[in-house]
């Protein structure tokens, strides 16, 4: 089953990406270079290597997922720059639209001179290509929204 609600998590996920990436930073640092809990004597069971145990707090839970979402991100901000054609100008309305959120949707596509069309057009596969990077639809239904299987972007 897939996530149906994709295009606004895909657009939460692109909103909140440069606040993630300071958190994200913030909470590996505190972690990394924080003191060991102090462990009382009498209490038995759990983890007794710290440094496994930070690894453990690193990976998993909402640090973890939080993680999975900015490498997503990343892997899409690599597919635009590795694209032939408009590359310039499709990163640009992402960061003018999502990351610095300066401009609406039709206020970057008349900066930058495209037609309004086109910057719908980019943004959905932009949204479908992070969600497709999230992992967000499942391969053996045949639930995917109306675009192509592979997405080029």
């Amino acid at each position: 089953m897939a996530n149906i609600a994709w295009r606004k998590d895909a657009k939460n996920i692109l909103y909140n990406y440069p606040a993630n990436q300071r958190y994200l930073r913030q909470l590996e640092r505190e972690l990394i270079y924080a003191q060991a809990p102090r462990r009382e004597v009498c209490r038995r069971g759990g983890m007794a290597d710290p440094t496994a145990f930070k690894g453990i707090q690193l990976d998993q839970g909402e640090l973890g997922q939080l993680r999975r979402q900015q490498e997503a991100v990343e892997r899409l901000l690599e597919r635009l720059d590795a694209a032939r054609r408009d590359a310039k100008y499709k990163r640009l309305l992402l960061e003018m639209v999502y990351f610095r959120r300066s401009h609406s949707l039709y206020g970057a596509a008349a900066y930058l001179g495209i037609p309004e069309r086109t910057a719908h057009r980019w943004n959905a596969k932009m949204l479908y290509a992070l969600a497709e990077e999230l992992g967000y639809f499942d391969d053996s239904a045949d639930d995917r929204p109306y675009l192509p299987r592979k997405t080029r972007l």
